[in-house]
């Protein structure tokens, strides 16, 4: 983002691979309210970075990581 090079904008695939997860039982004044919450990084074929993002909808017992 600091290179000043145009960007290559494409779609991410609609599945990926977890590659890290954890769960947050401490948070931010504004999101004191929901913990415990859990927060992903996903790993997309082709893509040379990790997306993070929350994981809402799945049971902790649930998540997989190969």
């Amino acid at each position: 983002m600091y290179c000043g090079g145009k960007t290559a904008w494409f779609e991410l695939a609609t599945e990926g691979r977890v590659h890290s997860w954890t769960v947050c039982y401490f948070a931010a004044q504004e999101f004191l309210k929901e913990v415990p919450f859990t927060l992903v990084l996903v790993e997309f074929e082709g893509v040379d970075t990790l997306f993070l993002s929350r994981l809402i909808g799945v049971e902790r017992a649930e998540i997989k990581s190969a």
